[in-house]
């Protein structure tokens, strides 16, 4: 998926005929913006039964990837998820990981992972960090929590500087620390050096 281009880029007509991206773009400072506007909803119709998320568990094409998105957010939000709150995935990379990162950041949740190889004690202090973050760890939980969705609710109103995800440092000098990204920086990153 990408966005748009690059502020003020323009593009020659025979391009933009030829290019089938959606153009979400790049959201400007303090604008209303939701990544899964981006990630989610602004799948073409027409790409609905192309494959978008491939494990070795099989692929969900972009019909599928957003109702699972939808079903995890519903989910999530009767667990008492809210804009504000923070959800951390403990849980291998898999389709479910991303329904579940996605449908946290729809809620206006801040989603950050971290490995199920990491030693308990950091993982314990790292998470002490945060306040009452809700944490799922188990992949069988992951798949109940999408399973046993609701209704999905639809992007939170963040805007485009409001916190979207979490990712840790490397520790190459000194603890791990947590780094907070918007939720424009995707769309920062598909407008420039990923379309490119």
């Amino acid at each position: 998926v990408s966005g748009g281009g690059v502020m003020g880029e323009r593009r020659a007509p025979a391009q933009q005929a030829a290019d089938p991206r959606p153009s979400g773009g790049w959201a400007p400072a303090g604008r209303q913006f939701n990544l899964t506007q981006l990630l989610v909803d602004a799948i073409p119709r027409r790409w609905a039964a192309l494959p978008a998320l491939c494990s070795r568990d099989g692929c969900w094409n972009y019909a599928q990837l957003r109702q699972h998105v939808g079903a995890a957010a519903g989910s999530l939000a009767r667990r008492g998820v809210r804009p504000g709150s923070y959800v951390i995935l403990g849980i291998p990379d898999s389709r479910e990981w991303v329904a579940l990162f996605l449908g946290a950041i729809r809620l206006g949740a801040t989603c950050a992972g971290t490995s199920p190889t990491m030693a308990p004690a950091i993982r314990y202090e790292l998470l002490a960090r945060l306040p009452a973050p809700i944490t799922i760890d188990d992949p069988d939980e992951a798949r109940a929590v999408i399973a046993g969705g609701a209704a999905d609710p639809g992007p939170a109103a963040t805007r485009a500087d409001d916190s979207c995800y979490m990712l840790l440092t490397s520790g190459s000098t000194g603890p791990s620390k947590w780094v907070v990204h918007r939720q424009r920086d995707i769309a920062a990153c598909i407008a420039t050096y990923g379309r490119r």
